[in-house]
């Protein structure tokens, strides 16, 4: 996407290799300089704090991969239809990955320095590495400027969320981090086994739910120790009601997914749960807009969005995957209640999303 009179320019950089070797290799290096100092200066927050910046990081980069398959723009170099170009490469152009993760490092570690001349620099290097890339030929000026602004809005998105993560206590932030890490473990194992044989994932889905309501059955009552170590993998608000529902239903919907649906929509559905539902705990937990007329953020929407896209893309093309997970994302919004028990959503959104994906491959 060249802007008028972007291709005179450009073409006149052409005809100079020696420009676009030392912008690109500048740019790389630099980059990566930046990268592992910006790194070295997270090493020394506190962990939590570590830990939103390195997400918000991972949000950028996974938003600007999907806004590339998104659009399929060429890199100008392929505009220009040279042929013979050095430094050629297989994906696509808008937005710039580079600018949008130099600009997210410049913003973010801005909110931690006081030096205003050092801030200047900062953002002086990323605006190098956001140049260097136009005149490498790699990306014209709309992908570093959109790229730029993403990386700058992710920033900002995890510097407002310093305050918030200093009021939550620091134990239920862990042990809520690692249930949603056993969640996803657990989920994609199921997912990844199917790949390979449907009877080791339904054994392993089966064995798992025998396991989980045996333990919470008998065991449970049995040991104040038992107690307390299942309370913490269990804790949710119907958790009395309805002890390991969450692990109960989990299992169930993948048995059920796993035996009506093809592997590999059976396989994208339970990894779109493991995955969204994942990063939506997170980030919905820490996410301050409200949808209406639901209780959750719409960061967490977005994030349930971006996990489960990133799951079907894996195996079937991104118009499908951003359709389905978009619906997917949709019907995880509301609460299903019977009486005053609320129902987890691992129980029905592997069914939904594999119905949708059929119905989206046929």
């Amino acid at each position: 996407m060249l802007l008028p009179g972007e291709e005179y320019l450009l073409l006149k950089i052409a005809n100079q290799s020696n420009i676009i070797t030392f912008f690109y290799y500048s740019s790389e290096i630099i980059y990566l300089l930046f990268f592992s100092w910006l790194i070295l200066v997270w090493t020394k927050l506190k962990k939590h704090f570590f830990f939103f910046y390195f997400l918000f990081l991972v949000l950028t980069f996974a938003t600007v991969s999907i806004m590339k398959e998104l659009f399929q723009q060429p890199r100008p170099y392929l505009i220009l239809n040279l042929l013979n170009f050095p430094f050629s490469k297989d994906s696509f152009s808008f937005p710039s990955a580079h600018s949008a993760l130099a600009f997210y490092l410049a913003f973010s570690l801005s909110h931690l320095l006081k030096n205003k001349a050092l801030k200047i620099i900062i953002f002086g290097i990323a605006s190098f590495i956001a140049i260097s890339r136009v005149l490498s030929l790699m990306h014209s000026l709309t992908d570093v400027v959109i790229g730029a602004l993403i990386g700058i809005y992710f920033a900002k998105l995890a510097s407002s969320q310093k305050q918030t993560l200093e009021v939550i206590k620091k134990l239920i932030f862990q042990n809520y981090l690692l249930r949603k890490i056993i969640h996803i473990l657990a989920g994609s194992l199921i997912a990844i086994l199917n790949l390979f044989s449907l009877n080791l994932a339904l054994s392993f889905s089966f064995i798992s739910l025998l396991i989980v309501i045996f333990a919470f059955g008998f065991l449970k009552p049995k040991s104040q120790k038992l107690s307390n170590f299942f309370n913490f993998l269990d804790y949710h608000k119907d958790a009395k009601t309805f002890p390991a529902q969450g692990a109960i239903a989990l299992f169930t919907s993948s048995i059920l997914t796993l035996l009506l649906f093809p592997r590999e929509i059976a396989s994208a559905s339970i990894l779109a749960l493991s995955l969204g539902d994942g990063f939506a705990g997170i980030l919905g937990t820490l996410g301050k807009t409200k949808i209406k007329l639901t209780s959750k953020t719409l960061e967490g929407f977005l994030a349930f969005w971006i996990g489960s896209f990133l799951s079907f893309t894996i195996l079937f093309d991104p118009t499908k995957s951003l359709i389905a997970s978009l619906i997917l994302a949709i019907f995880e919004l509301p609460e299903i209640k019977i009486k005053k028990l609320t129902i987890s959503d691992n129980f029905y959104l592997p069914l939904i999303g594999a119905f949708m994906l059929s119905l989206l491959k046929g």
